[in-house]
């Protein structure tokens, strides 16, 4: 099933470039946490691509980490990466048809990129393909419970989806397990963040690119009156101190290429040699 239209992806992360590194806490937090997970691991990359890689806080927590290695950012909203001059190697493109040449990479490295993706078995298969024997695969991504408040307090005023379908836990197992990854891990965490008014977390939401870009969304102006439901119903999760509440789940995993795999025959890919700090061609 397909959720989202690649150009919807494209032109919201690309729209939030601006506001985006002022905006994602969150994010750039999850992201630390991840490198941290880097640090038990015994894995010395010489090739690392930072799948998502956005405004490219991964990339640069990364080379500190790795600093003899080199490093791709990649993502399918160039502008984000253009929010960064220090970035060794940029590259626009889809992670469910990786620009990427086969059993080239050591790591791959993608916080909160999955869900974005409409095929999270596709993602994994992809990265499979590009990954050396005995390469790591590391990401982060949303559970079902993310932004439950904002989504219980729409479903009060009407039918649409207006929060995003994010992937169960036991659906991204079974995906890593299908794309037949060695040793999956997998864990949570739950993150709550509190904002003073209402106003105040969708523009955060949007700032970030996290605003509803669905395929099945309402595509007209939500009227005066159904968003003043809406608040009412958002108010009801307001806490004793006084703050409304965003709660995000965390899910992490990590899983190994254990190995070889034959290249396809029809396969299109680019040489990690070849890429440059500079737009791959669309």
């Amino acid at each position: 099933m397909s959720f989202y239209l690649k150009k919807d992806i494209q032109g919201a992360f690309n729209t939030a470039a601006h506001t985006y590194d002022m905006a994602a806490v969150l994010c750039h937090e999850i992201c630390r946490r991840m490198v941290e997970r880097l640090f038990v691991m015994r894995l010395v990359p010489e090739i690392i691509l930072d799948l998502g890689a956005g405004t490219g806080q991964g990339t640069r927590l990364l080379q500190k980490h790795y600093p003899n290695a080199n490093i791709i950012s990649m993502d399918l909203a160039m502008i984000m990466l253009q929010q960064s001059s220090s970035l060794p190697a940029k590259l626009c493109g889809d992670a469910e048809q990786l620009p990427i040449q086969s059993n080239s990479v050591d790591l791959i490295f993608s916080n909160l990129m999955l869900p974005w993706c409409n095929d999270a078995e596709v993602v994994f298969r992809e990265a499979k393909r590009v990954l050396k024997v005995g390469g790591l695969f590391l990401f982060s991504t949303f559970g079902p419970d993310t932004l439950k408040e904002i989504r219980f307090s729409w479903a009060r005023v009407d039918d649409h989806p207006h929060v995003h379908l994010f992937y169960d836990l036991h659906d991204i197992g079974d995906a890593l397990v299908n794309a037949r990854f060695a040793d999956p891990v997998m864990d949570i965490d739950l993150i709550t963040l509190t904002y003073k008014t209402a106003k105040q977390s969708m523009q955060e939401l949007r700032a970030c690119g996290m605003h509803n870009i669905l395929k099945e969304r309402k595509k007209t102006l939500t009227g005066k009156k159904l968003f003043e439901q809406f608040m009412m119903a958002y108010e009801t999760f307001r806490q004793p101190n006084g703050l409304l509440p965003n709660t995000y789940e965390i899910a992490y995993g990590h899983a190994w290429k254990v190995e070889g795999q034959k290249r396809d025959n029809n396969e299109v890919a680019i040489p990690v040699s070849a890429i440059s700090n500079r737009s791959a061609p669309k």
